[in-house]
């Protein structure tokens, strides 16, 4: 189990996620990936994405690795005709409509290093959110990632617009070389024109990776 996700000092002070870690029921590379198509249009909150995280999926798939999204042109609807427009694109090579969609991906990190690492989103279009690791000192954190309360989640973006304890879309973590910590992060875009997510973690040595999300690997 990790320990109680504590906050050391200031909020610029990297959040200590217990080093105990765990050992995950499989350590396949990349992250677990659910589909949600039958979101609600125009819902302009974050309290949405802990909604659209207690639906039941239209689709599961798995080894997701560069998790990225950038897509354009997706045409501009009203509420009242969201509902019958579809603009479809390849969300991680899976045909989705656009016009407004939901994801929940979901797995562990392993850290390759002790030390100090920052994850971030450098692009949100709309709603992101991040857990990093437990939140409550009884998760067990090898059971399922998705145990992860979204309204505990670490780093939250939208646009230009944020809504979290830091000052930027990102959080520093300290983490133990070896250690496999559970992550969660939900998706939702809402809006016409594009739908946008970067990420990056930066490691203790100095490393970005954009890629992919590892240093090393998250495995599912």
């Amino acid at each position: 189990m990790l320990p109680k996700l504590l906050l050391i000092g200031s909020l610029s002070l990297p959040l200590v996620l217990g080093y105990s870690g765990c050992s995950p029921p499989s350590t396949n590379s990349g992250l677990a990936v659910d589909y949600f198509d039958e979101v609600a249009f125009y819902q302009d909150s974050y309290a949405y994405l802990a909604t659209i995280d207690g639906l039941t999926p239209d689709y599961t798939k798995y080894g997701v690795e560069d998790i990225d999204i950038t897509i354009t042109g997706i045409p501009d609807v009203s509420s009242a005709t969201a509902n019958s427009t579809t603009y479809y694109q390849d969300v991680y090579d899976r045909s989705t409509n656009v016009i407004k969609f939901g994801l929940r991906l979901s797995g562990y990190f392993r850290a390759p290093e002790d030390g100090t690492y920052t994850f971030a989103f450098t692009a949100a279009e709309d709603y992101i959110s991040m857990n990093i690791g437990g939140a409550s000192g009884d998760l067990d954190c090898c059971t399922n990632p998705n145990e992860l309360s979204a309204a505990g989640a670490q780093i939250k973006a939208n646009g230009t617009n944020t809504d979290y304890a830091l000052s930027s879309a990102s959080a520093k973590v300290q983490l133990k070389a070896g250690q496999y910590y559970p992550v969660k992060i939900l998706y939702y875009n809402e809006s016409p024109n594009q739908a946008r997510m970067s990420f990056q973690v930066t490691c203790p040595n100095g490393t970005v990776a954009t890629d992919d999300i590892p240093c090393n690997r998250i495995g599912w």
